[in-house]
Parts: structure tokens; sequence; C-alpha cells
């Protein structure tokens, strides 16, 4: 038998132990989630009260992680939903909904009837059609306790004009799961990965499902070649040329008995739709160049107009049978997938004794200064716009700036992770109030260039 033989022997062997180790688990799981899901009704009871739509300013959400953040795709709005939260003796499981005005620095709470159960380490996408949607897959519910979890597979769709929740059902999907990825590709939503947990066993998946945004029907893939091993809580992003890249995540698997070791990948994978070939697609591993993240997991991902992916912070776990240390990460990386290369984010510094000569300027001065500046910016615009620059064209940037696409890790390993924008002395009128830059202008065309301003001011990016 040749080599080729032996690596599909392999794989097939590995899809049976896999399939094996589902029906196992889901055996053992069946029990604990028919506990939990008197628990689950009797929230959903709870909200069965709610009758009509109402929106209430309020305070920043209380704290969480596993929760999902969504740029609204037609206003500058920020959407949270669900998420958790550990107070070291009881855990709590969200499904309230909150917007964040990105120009205002307000949040508002929106209570709609119908609402998907609590859950968290849920994946969300927003798509454009029908003034804006935001699709929900998955998730988990945990006990108070923390012991059980339950795992969803139900598909849920907040259509953002009306407001208003509907639960897509549709057969043929993929099974409970948490701390998977799923991303929009033309008029599909493509969903990879993910784990489902119980009290004594877990099972980790390296399967690819599509769902039609015209048909409404989920379709399994079967992608040829080498693809990425189980994990959950990778990167998955959409590049420019039209593939599906994958990077990283954390998978774990059972040494012997009580003993489990986790595993952070490094490696990286693009999935494309084969020319031709309807409904076909295939893997191809990659190896990119440039200043690679370390090795980690749990880390924030978010895509620039400029189409370059995010990578910020993450954990990196050091496992022994009898403990467990984490050494956390506030580091930016991109990567730039026309050229297959990462690089790393740096900030830069404020030139020496540049503060202390702002200080002896004059009112006139200043003023002078600023209009010279609005210039130069709205000069930047114009050359931008003229080269079809992605700045010129997307919505404005802001809290943070690059987070116009948030994925949360699922699981227990890590949350949504924000990095303070620091302020920026050069841009005196346009700097944030906040940590969330908000920018005079934001949302017009001057507002793009003060923003792309803003950007090359604080960072060296891979074109500078």
């Amino acid at each position: 038998m040749g080599r080729k033989g032996k690596k599909e022997k392999k794989g097939r062997g590995a899809e049976k132990t896999a399939a094996k180790m589902e029906k196992k688990v889901s055996k053992r799981s069946r029990k604990e989630e028919e506990d939990l899901e008197a628990l689950i009704a009797h929230f959903q009871s709870l909200d069965a009260r709610k009758t009509q739509v109402t929106e209430t300013p309020c305070s920043p959400p209380c704290p969480r992680l596993n929760a999902s953040l969504s740029a609204h795709p037609e206003k500058d709005e920020l959407i949270l939903f669900g998420g958790e939260y550990f107070n070291g003796q009881k855990t709590f499981v969200y499904n309230d909904l909150y917007v964040y005005n990105i120009k205002k620095d307000t949040w508002t709470k929106i209570d709609i009837p119908g609402p998907p159960p609590r859950r968290c380490a849920h994946q969300a996408v927003v798509v454009p059609q029908g003034g804006g949607q935001l699709w929900v897959f998955g998730g988990e519910f945990a006990s108070p306790d923390g012991e059980q979890f339950y795992h969803y597979k139900d598909l849920w769709v907040l259509h953002l004009a009306t407001k208003t929740w509907e639960q897509v059902r549709s057969t043929g999907g993929p099974s409970g799961r948490s701390g998977h990825r799923m991303v929009a590709w033309k008029r599909l939503l493509i969903l990879f990965g993910g784990f489902h947990e119980s009290t004594r066993d877990y099972i980790y998946y390296s399967d690819v499902y599509a769902f039609s945004l015209d048909t409404f029907t989920w379709s399994k893939l079967s992608p040829s070649g080498p693809g990425p091993t189980p994990r959950s809580g990778c990167l998955m992003s959409v590049t420019p040329q039209g593939s599906i890249a994958i990077y990283g995540g954390y998978s774990k698997q059972r040494v012997k008995k009580d003993v489990d070791r986790g595993t952070q990948h490094s490696d990286m994978f693009l999935l494309k739709s084969e020319e031709g070939g309807e409904g076909k697609w295939m893997w191809t591993r990659i190896n990119p160049s440039g200043i690679k993240p370390t090795l980690r997991s749990g880390f924030s991902v978010a895509v620039a107009p400029n189409h370059q992916v995010l990578l910020f912070g993450g954990v990196c776990d050091e496992e022994e049978e009898e403990s467990l240390e984490g050494m956390f990460f506030n580091d930016l990386y991109f990567y730039d997938a026309i050229r297959n290369r990462w690089f790393a984010g740096q900030l830069k510094k404020l030139r020496s004794g540049w503060r202390r000569r702002t200080r002896k300027r004059t009112a006139a001065q200043a003023r002078v200064q600023r209009g010279v500046m609005r210039i130069r910016m709205w000069t930047v615009g114009r050359v931008a716009r003229k080269r079809k620059a992605a700045t010129a064209e997307c919505a404005p940037l802001s809290f943070p700036f690059w987070m116009r696409r948030a994925v949360t890790h699922g699981g227990t390993q890590g949350a949504v992770l924000q990095l303070p924008v620091p302020a920026c002395t050069e841009l005196a009128d346009t700097r944030p109030r906040t940590h969330g830059a908000q920018f005079k202008g934001e949302g017009t065309e001057d507002g793009h260039a003060m923003t792309k301003a803003f950007f090359q001011s604080q960072f060296k990016t891979p074109h500078d």
C-alpha cells in the first residue's frame, strides 16, 4: 500500500474513532442535559413574560465572558449578546441584548419577546440583507455550580430592522457544541469545529457545515486534502481572495484515567471552494512568513477594513497532572492574507520632548496647527478614495477601532478582550475621550481620513 493509501486509511480510522466517541459522549451526557432542560425551561418561562420590545438606556453591561460582540451592518453600533459570569461561588448565564452606540458612547438594553435561551460560547454572524440580521448558532448553558453543561444545536436570527427574534428550524445541521467558529461567506454561513463536554467525557470537532441563507438548509461539507485536527476557539476569517483561514485553537485529550493533556495549536489552513465544482471544497495547509504569534489560545480576533486579520491577547497554559498555570498576553498581531505574512503590531512612542513644546504654544498657534492638520487629513482621505482604499469605503472604526467583527473563544478558554486605545496628543481635537476611540466627523469622509491618520499615528502597520 502506497503512502497515499495509508493516509486515507488512517483518516477513515480517525473518523470512525471520532464517531464512536461522539456516540459515547452523547449517551453519557443525555442524562445530565435532561436535568438542565428543566432549569432552561424555567428561565424561558420568565422570558415569556416579555410581550413588547423595550429599549432602556443603561450603564455598561455587567462583567461577562464568552459573549458575542458584532458590528451592525448599517449603523455605528455594536451588538452584545449572551455570555457568562462566575462570581467565585455561582455561574450566571445570560441571554440579554445590549447595543453600544459608537458616536454617542452610550449603552442601551433591548428586551425583545421570545429570545434564544441563555447561553455562552456561541457564535454570532451579521449579514446585511433585510435591514441587517444577526445569526446565532449553538453555545452552552452551565449549571449554577458550573459542573454540568447543556450544549445547544439551535439556530436563531435577530431581525435588526424589526427587532424580532426568530428560531430557524432546519434538519441536518451540526450537533450540539460550543467554542465553534462561524463566518459569512457569500450567501452561506460556514461553521467549523467546536467541542461538546459532559461531566466525565468530552469531544472536539473538525467538521465543516454550510447553511444557505437562500434555502435555509444545512449541508455537511467534505473538503478534500488534509485539514485541521479537531479543535475549538480557533481563528476563522474570510480572506480577500475568497478563502477561509483557520489558525490555532485549543483541544485536549485523555492520556490516562482522569488525566487530560491540553494542546494549543499553531498550524494554519485555508478552506477553498474548488473552481467549477459546485459544493466542492478543499483544505490546504499554509505556512505564513513573518513574525508569528507565540503559542497561545483564548485570543480575540477582528478584521480591519483593509482585510487584515488582527489577533490580540490570549493565554498560554502550562499543564501538569495536578496544576495549571497560565501566562496572559496583551500583544497584537496582524495577518496579511494577500502576502501570507504575520506582522507584530507595535505602539509608536511619542517623540522626545514633544509634550514640553506643545505646552508653550499659544492659543492662536494651536488653532493654526489644527487647521493645517484638518487640511492634511482631508488630503489623505482624497488620495485614499482615488486609490479605492478600504479606509474610504468602510464603516468608521471605534470601540476599539478594529473591533468591527468580534470573535469570542468558546468553552473555558478566555473572553472578548479590549485593548485600550492610548490618547494621541498629536491629534488634540480628535483623540478619544474613552477607551473606545471616538472622532469628530466620524461617519463622514473627513471622519474616515481622521480615523486613518489616528491609526497610522499610533501603530506601526506592516505598510509603514
